[in-house]
């Protein structure tokens, strides 16, 4: 028996990494029976000789590593001696922004998350990372016990040995819109341009984190969604609210392509050996992009300021977060559109060429992914 500690609130995402996760864990370890806690809503002070009791304390991926992640993102214990089993990092990413290298090399962590990666690397477990961007940024900070397995989504068991699916004809896109206001109308410019290169599809609009307001969505955020969708509507795209859980995505099975800004609605769809076009709005869509060696659409593009402070070696991760947040580190590309085109002409015309290889890249890793699993107790 396991501890499993998760980010699953919302963000359809999330619950894919999870359930991906047990998948592997059931698979390579025979998990029959699991505790489960809630990344930031639960500690695990109180429920100490419950974890104990377990094999190990599994951190269960997502955008984990950032500077903050304990106790930002993973409350874990007050004191983390208390917890006595082996904590393992399991299939985590870096969350950088914007996501250049010059975010990368200097991004560092506090010291309360620094004792967590010193406290695995202790318990003598290899800490599993989903791309080459997340391990370089835990060497630079001289954490080097780090094994890139990938992440658990790229895992669809029932397709782990199947070919690429040539899609044409491509009769159903989907489309996810971005996590970021930023991204607001260029998304709208991408819609366009779709249903100008599919005329004749049916086109569908995933939205992952739901256009509601709730607990987990301010008014001001649903606002702008909605505005959104609405001009999705007004593209004849479908409007879909995929939040809250996998079983609003199943449609994603009967869709042909994917294009959009969500990480993990473009991992669906590779995962089922079916192509997908990113358009990066951090270093996570840089991440799975350079990792699964597929176009690079990246959707931002430095400031004047954002030039400046790169020139001069400046960044901060918090600093960083509030001057993107209110627009002043970096934009919208303008370029974005055109770029995307030109890759799905491209695409098209070679067969899909990029995604040949895929099964192949997602084989590989997937032996370091079972490696990684034969370590865990």
């Amino acid at each position: 028996m396991y501890t499993l500690i998760y980010g699953a609130y919302k963000n359809m995402g999330d619950f894919l990494i999870y359930e991906r996760t047990k998948d592997l864990l059931r698979k390579h370890k025979g998990m029959k029976d699991y505790l489960e806690i809630h990344a930031r809503e639960e500690s695990l002070d109180t429920y100490l000789d419950q974890v104990n009791a377990t094999k190990a304390v599994i951190i269960c991926g997502g955008p984990g590593i950032v500077w903050n992640m304990y106790p930002g993102k993973f409350q874990l214990s007050t004191n983390l001696a208390d917890i006595k089993v082996p904590i393992i990092i399991m299939g985590a990413g870096w969350y950088g922004v914007p996501g250049d290298d010059a975010t990368l090399e200097r991004y560092t962590f506090n010291p309360s998350t620094m004792s967590l990666f010193e406290r695995a690397t202790a318990d003598g477990q290899m800490i599993s990372v989903r791309d080459h961007l997340t391990k370089r940024a835990l060497i630079n900070n001289g954490i080097t016990n780090v094994s890139m397995t990938g992440c658990p989504s790229w895992y669809d068991l029932d397709y782990l040995h199947s070919d690429f699916l040539d899609p044409r004809p491509i009769k159903t896109v989907a489309f996810t819109p971005p996590a970021r206001r930023l991204f607001h109308s260029q998304s709208i410019a991408v819609m366009s341009m779709i249903r100008n290169f599919f005329p004749d599809a049916r086109l569908l609009c995933s939205f992952h984190r739901g256009i509601t307001p709730d607990k987990r969505t301010s008014s001001s955020e649903a606002h702008w969604l909605r505005q959104l969708a609405q001009k999705a509507r007004d593209l004849e795209f479908e409007v879909v609210d995929a939040s809250y859980g996998l079983e609003n995505v199943r449609f994603y099975d009967e869709c042909d392509l994917h294009i959009g800004y969500r990480v993990h609605g473009h991992l669906y769809f590779l995962a089922k050996r079916k192509p997908s076009f990113l358009i990066q709005e951090d270093g996570r869509g840089r991440g799975a992009s350079e990792a699964l060696g597929l176009p690079d659409i990246r959707g931002w593009e430095r400031t004047v300021l954002g030039r400046a402070m790169k020139s001069a070696r400046i960044e901060v991760p918090v600093i960083t977060y509030f001057l993107e947040k209110y627009g002043m580190d970096i934009y919208s590309s303008k370029v974005v559109v055109d770029h995307l085109e030109r890759n799905l002409k491209k695409e098209i015309e070679s067969d899909f060429s990029s995604f040949r290889s895929l099964p192949d890249t997602f084989g590989y890793h997937y032996s370091t992914m079972v490696q990684f699993l034969e370590t865990i107790p």
